[in-house]
């Protein structure tokens, strides 16, 4: 599948270790539901990031549970205000690296993908299965 920059992505991005995953995890989000912009980039919305960073501005951010939510709320002043949104992601909707020690991964997605024909009606203890 094809990603969906197509070919333009830095060298060695996304990373020879980012594989398809699969499951409920967390997008911190302005509203719930979401909506479109919900599930853009950095790139997408012109945001300002050093080019080094330009991998990861191709990318979206994903948490792995409600602490890894709870976590980067608190440590990113910008975020306090998001709401997080479960969101099942199957195996063709892109490559994820590996979870940080907060439990982030940035997630590259394929071309096309809907991410709001899998927003999940958050059930308790949902993200305790991960």
């Amino acid at each position: 599948m094809d990603l969906k920059y197509g070919t333009d992505y830095p060298e060695a991005c996304p990373p020879i270790s980012a594989k398809p995953i699969e499951g409920a995890f967390y997008r911190l989000c302005d509203s719930n539901p979401p909506t479109e912009n919900d599930f853009k980039t950095h790139v997408d919305l012109n945001l300002k990031f050093i080019p080094a960073k330009l991998c990861e501005a191709k990318a979206l951010s994903f948490l792995r549970d409600k602490q890894s939510v709870e976590a980067y709320k608190k440590r990113f002043r910008v975020l306090r205000k998001k709401t997080e949104v479960l969101v099942d992601l199957k195996l063709d909707y892109g490559l994820a690296d590996e979870f940080d020690e907060k439990g982030h991964f940035n997630f590259w997605e394929f071309n096309q993908v809907n991410f709001l024909e899998n927003v999940e009606e958050e059930e308790e203890n949902e993200a305790d299965k991960h």
